[in-house]
């Protein structure tokens, strides 16, 4: 392993590397691109949908001076399976996001601190 790999593996908050990549060959590197060709597609409607979520949560605190629980954790949700789509995209995991895997869930909001699950001033 070069010293730029040991470095990287060993630095805090760097995504879990998953072995070598899988994509060596050239049928390999052509679905991967496949994959990402379609996960373009995905980020862009769940990103309209994530900005959806924010104007409605917006409405919702305006209006009732409290936050929906469901849009938060919602949006909590979609945000960590589009950061699940970037690291896919840069070769960062070779783990595919949903639907190829599990949807992503729970550990954004505690990830975020005190303020986003829920202590705190809402205002």
């Amino acid at each position: 392993m070069s010293e730029v790999e040991r470095s990287r593996d060993e630095s805090p908050g760097a995504p879990e590397q998953e072995g070598p990549v899988t994509t060596g060959s050239a049928s390999g590197i052509w679905r991967r691109g496949f994959y990402m060709l379609l996960f373009v597609l995905i980020y862009g409607v769940a990103e309209v949908v994530l900005g959806a979520v924010g104007l409605i949560q917006f409405g919702w605190v305006a209006l009732s001076g409290d936050r929906n629980e469901r849009l938060r954790h919602f949006g909590a949700d979609l945000s960590r399976f589009l950061f699940e789509v970037m690291l896919f995209w840069t070769f960062a995991s070779e783990q595919k996001p949903f639907p190829f895997a599990d949807w992503p869930s729970g550990s954004a909001l505690e990830a975020a601190g005190p303020e986003a699950a829920g202590s705190g001033d809402r205002r």
